[in-house]
């Protein structure tokens, strides 16, 4: 699944879709959800899933095996944080920003540099169950949501570093 607009050019979605034509000659199965959008793709293996209700975003997150994320720069990628913690959806993304933060290479996603490694991956985690299952379980241990205790110890902590 991608979430974006895909006339955004910081978005990169001509690299997810050379990526989508690369995997699909090797799964045909694979199909890329384009969910927001501001407008209709015609494209073989892209389904349009226009703009949705959040009700329905939260939903939709957790049918999808993985989620992209090829921004030149995102700072913190809200769309990429709903699906790891609302739909426990594996990130491909592009090592920069915020997105640094919010994956653990191997464990919750990867990184890719460019379409022919998105593509690969796309094809490893649609031919490897037990990888796939293996790195789902890992997002539900890795505790990347913390408690909002957490969240107060390190705010406080921040705090006290700047007096």
């Amino acid at each position: 699944i991608f979430c974006g607009r895909f006339s955004d050019k910081v978005k990169r979605f001509p690299t997810i879709l050379e990526a989508l034509r690369i995997a699909r000659k090797s799964n045909p199965e694979i199909h890329l959800y384009v969910m927001g959008g501001d407008l209709a793709l015609q494209e073989e293996g892209v389904v349009n899933l226009g703009a949705l209700p959040w009700l329905e975003v939260r939903e939709i997150y957790k049918k999808y095996s993985f989620q992209i994320n090829a921004s030149f720069y995102e700072g913190c990628s809200l769309s990429m944080a709903e699906g790891v913690f609302l739909g426990n959806t594996i990130n491909l993304a592009s090592p920069v920003g915020g997105n640094l933060n919010q994956l653990i290479a191997d464990q919750t996603g990867f990184y890719f540099k460019d379409a022919q490694d998105l593509a690969q991956y796309m094809i490893e985690l649609s031919d490897n169950q037990d990888k796939f299952e293996r790195m789902q379980n890992e997002i539900n241990a890795s505790k990347l949501i913390p408690s909002w205790e957490e969240v107060v110890s390190r705010t406080f902590k921040l705090y006290d570093s700047l007096v």
